[in-house]
C-alpha cells in the first residue's frame, strides 16, 4: 500500500518531525536501508524475464531513490550513495534517465578523495564509478570533449588499463564495458583482440546476461571489419540461446535488430522487416525509449533498400516525430544522415545538403563510429556531383573518403558502396572504362552481399551507358581488369586522377 498526502500536510508532518530529531534520524536510516535493499533486489531482476513488473516498481519508487541519494550526499555517506547508484544505474541508462545518471555519478565521486592504492577498500568501487561515468559521457558526447582537452585522455587511458585484466571486476557491469570505451577513446586499438579478451573473461567470471551483452557488442563491432561479417551468423546462434536463458527484452531487441541487419545485408527484405519489427516491439515493451527512433529509422532504411522511396520517407518522418516526442538527441545524427540519403536519391540536392549539415552537427555532440563519417563523406560527394563543381569535384571529394575507409579497415561491403559511388561520376567525366572497372572491383568485394535496389538500379544504368560508349572488347577488358583490383589499388587509382 502507498500513502499520499497534500503538501500542507507534508509541511506539518515535517515540522512535527523536526521536534523529535532522534526519531526522525531513525526513520531516515530505516528509509535509506529499506530502499537500498529494494534497489539491490531489483537490479538483477531488471535484466531478467521478470523485468517488466520490476521496471514499473523502480519507476514508481524513483522519488524515494532520489531522496536516499540526496540524504546520503548531504551526510557524506559515500558507501550508501555508491550502493544505490550501482543498483539503479542500468535502469537509468535503459529508461533514458542518462543525464540524471551522469549527474548522480559525479555527485557520488565528489564525496571522497580519489583512492590511490588497490588495497584501499574504496579503490574498486571508485574506479567502477569512474568507468560508469565514462559510459554515460559517451552517451552525452563527453568523450570527444575529453579528447579535445590537452592531456585529457591520459587519466582515461589509465582507468581503462585498470580494467584491462582478467577477473570478476572486468566481467561484470560496468567493468565489462572497458573494451568498448577503449575503442571509442583510441580508434586505432586492435578492437578484435580487445573484444575477444573481454568475451573470454565474461564467459569465465560473468553471468549469461553479461556474456550476451559483450557478445552482442562484439558482433556489432566486428560486422563492420574485414572478415567480421562471416562471424555474425555463429554469434547470433549463440545469442539466441543466451536470450532464452536470460529473458531480458533489451537483449532480445538487440539480437532481433542484428538479425534484421544481417538479413537486410543479404537482400532478404521480408525477413529483415520481420526481425526489425520484433526488435522495435521488445524495445517498446521494456521502455528502452532512446532506441525506438533508431529502430523506426532502420525500418525506413529497409524500405529504401528495398526500393520503396515513398515508404522510406514516411517511415523516416515517423521516426523523427518519435525522437522529438520523447526528446532523444542520440538518434538525430542517424536520422539526419538517412534523410540526406533519401533526398539525394530523390535528386533533391538542396534538401540533402541541409540534412547532411544537420547530421554533422548532431554527430559533433556525440562519438559516432568511423562508418558514420564515411557515410557522410559519400553522401556529400553525391551532393557535389549535382552542384556547381560537377562530377569531377565530386570525385575529388570522394578520394579521401575511400582512403579513410580503407585505412580504417572497414567492412568490404562499405568499401564497395563508397567505390560504386564513383562509377556514375567517372562516366560523367568521360571515363566509361573507369566506371566499369570500379563496378567490377566492388562486386567482387561484396561477395555474397548484393546491392540494394537503388544501388542495383544505378549500377545497371551505368553499365548500360558504358556498354554503349565502349566496344564489346573494351568493355570486357575493363571488367576483367577491375575484377582483380583491391580496395587500396582502386583508392590509389582515383587519387592519381588529381595528381
Amino acid at each position: 500500500m502507498r500513502y499520499w498526502m497534500l503538501e500542507t500536510i507534508h509541511e506539518y508532518a515535517s515540522e512535527r518531525a523536526a521536534e523529535a530529531p532522534e526519531e526522525r534520524a531513525a526513520a531516515e536510516r530505516a528509509h535509506t536501508a529499506y530502499f537500498i535493499r529494494f534497489a539491490e533486489t531489483a537490479e538483477p531482476r531488471l535484466r531478467s524475464a521478470d523485468q517488466l513488473p520490476w521496471m514499473r516498481r523502480v519507476e514508481t519508487e524513483l522519488d524515494n531513490i532520489r531522496a536516499v541519494l540526496d540524504r546520503a550526499r548531504g551526510a557524506g555517506d559515500e558507501r550508501a550513495a555508491q550502493r544505490m547508484v550501482f543498483a539503479v544505474c542500468w535502469f537509468w541508462w535503459l529508461r533514458n534517465y542518462r543525464s540524471e545518471a551522469l549527474r548522480r555519478v559525479d555527485q557520488v565521486l565528489a564525496l571522497g578523495p580519489e583512492p590511490g592504492r588497490e588495497d584501499d577498500p574504496r579503490y574498486w568501487p571508485y574506479r567502477s564509478l569512474q568507468l560508469m561515468r565514462l559510459f554515460m559521457l559517451g552517451e552525452n558526447g563527453g568523450l570527444d570533449r575529453i579528447k579535445a582537452e590537452p592531456g585529457g585522455l591520459a587519466p582515461v587511458q589509465r582507468l581503462i588499463r585498470t580494467f584491462d585484466r582478467p577477473g570478476p571486476r572486468s566481467a561484470r557491469f560496468p567493468g565489462m564495458l572497458w573494451g568498448v570505451l577503449a575503442f571509442f577513446v583510441d580508434p586505432g586499438l586492435d578492437i578484435r583482440r580487445v573484444m575477444d579478451d573481454t568475451l573470454a573473461n565474461v564467459r569465465r567470471f560473468g553471468s549469461p546476461w553479461e556474456t550476451a551483452v559483450v557478445l552482442m557488442g562484439r558482433t556489432h563491432l566486428l560486422a563492420d571489419l574485414p572478415g567480421g561479417v562471416q562471424e555474425v551468423d555463429a554469434a547470433l546462434g549463440e545469442l539466441r540461446e543466451l536470450c532464452r536463458e536470460v529473458g531480458d527484452r533489451w537483449v532480445l531487441a538487440q539480437v532481433s535488430g542484428a538479425v534484421g541487419e544481417a538479413a537486410m545485408a543479404r537482400g532478404r527484405f521480408d525477413a529483415a522487416r520481420e526481425a526489425c519489427e520484433e526488435s522495435l516491439r521488445y524495445a517498446r515493451e521494456v521502455g528502452a525509449y532512446a532506441e525506438v527512433p533508431v529502430l523506426m529509422a532502420r525500418l525506413a532504411e529497409l524500405s529504401y533498400r528495398a526500393g520503396d522511396l515513398e515508404g522510406a520517407e514516411k517511415g523516416l518522418a515517423a521516426a523523427v516525430q518519435e525522437a522529438e516526442r520523447i526528446h532523444v538527441r542520440e538518434a538525430e545524427a542517424f536520422l539526419a544522415l538517412l534523410g540526406a540519403m533519401l533526398a539525394i536519391s530523390g535528386e533533391d540536392a538542396g534538401r540533402a545538403r541541409t540534412a547532411i549539415e544537420a547530421a554533422k552537427t548532431e554527430a559533433g555532440r556525440g562519438t559516432p563510429p568511423p562508418q558514420f563519417a564515411v557515410a557522410v563523406g559519400m553522401v556529400e560527394a553525391r551532393i557535389a556531383a549535382r552542384e556547381e563543381g560537377g562530377p569531377r569535384a565530386a570525385l575529388r571529394s570522394l578520394v579521401p573518403v575511400l582512403r579513410r575507409a580503407v585505412a580504417g579497415g572497414l567492412a568490404p561491403t562499405l568499401l564497395a558502396q563508397v567505390a560504386e559511388a564513383a562509377a556514375p561520376m567517372l562516366l560523367s567525366t568521360g571515363d566509361p572504362a573507369g566506371a566499369v572497372r570500379i563496378l567490377a572491383a566492388a562486386e567482387i568485394w561484396r561477395g555474397p552481399y548484393p546491392r540494394s535496389v537503388p544501388e542495383a538500379r544505378e549500377a545497371a544504368d551505368v553499365t548500360a551507358r558504358a556498354r554503349a560508349a565502349l566496344t564489346p572488347e573494351a568493355y570486357e577488358t575493363a571488367r576483367a581488369t577491375g575484377a582483380v583490383r583491391t580496395p587500396p589499388e582502386v583508392a590509389a587509382g582515383l587519387a592519381a586522377l588529381f595528381t
